[in-house]
């Protein structure tokens, strides 16, 4: 697949890749409805591109995982990037605030790019990149009003947060 991202993304996933001895890389184009679309518009800076990273965390065999107050599923910990922060900011900041643990980056899962399309609108860009980390220090507790549970698992439950989510973890927890 040839995909054509603003420089940003392009910019961030290059210098991941300079960063990190390996990068996984998926690049995707999915073509979703218009509300779907506007959902993801809302969340695009400028250039109709979104960055957001997060934290496969690990520690004796179990998976670290968060049950978002928004779905009824659960996902690793991490979000949206804040101006100025690196993706790496991003994942260790959104592990911190959404379950009290500090955490320290040891790899990089995966990186996706991914275009939305729909209908004639002009595409719209997400850069994902998903770290391998270990839990440093802090104590285990959901975000209140973001975050409904978080627990530790040995395997991955079936209730999942995002599709092919599979994908991105190691397959010693599917």
């Amino acid at each position: 697949m040839n995909l054509d991202p603003p420089e940003r993304l392009v910019s961030e996933l290059g210098r991941v890749r300079e960063a990190w001895d390996e990068v996984p890389f998926v690049e995707r184009r999915r073509t979703v409805d218009p509300e779907e679309y506007e959902e993801h518009r809302a969340a695009c800076y400028d250039d109709r591109s979104f960055v957001y990273a997060g934290a496969l965390v690990t520690r004796d065999g179990e998976l670290l995982l968060v049950s978002p107050e928004w779905s009824d599923g659960w996902a690793e910990p991490g979000g949206t990037h804040e101006p100025g922060e690196t993706v790496e900011e991003t994942a260790r900041r959104e592990a911190r605030e959404e379950t009290g643990l500090r955490i320290e980056l040891t790899g990089v899962s995966r990186a996706n790019l991914l275009e939305l399309t729909t209908g004639d609108r002009e595409p719209l860009w997400s850069l994902g990149v998903t770290f391998e980390a270990t839990p440093v220090e802090g104590d285990l507790r959901p975000e209140p009003g973001e975050i409904d549970d978080v627990g530790w698992f040995e395997t991955l439950p079936d209730a999942l947060t995002y599709e092919n989510y599979e994908e991105a973890v190691p397959d010693r927890f599917c």
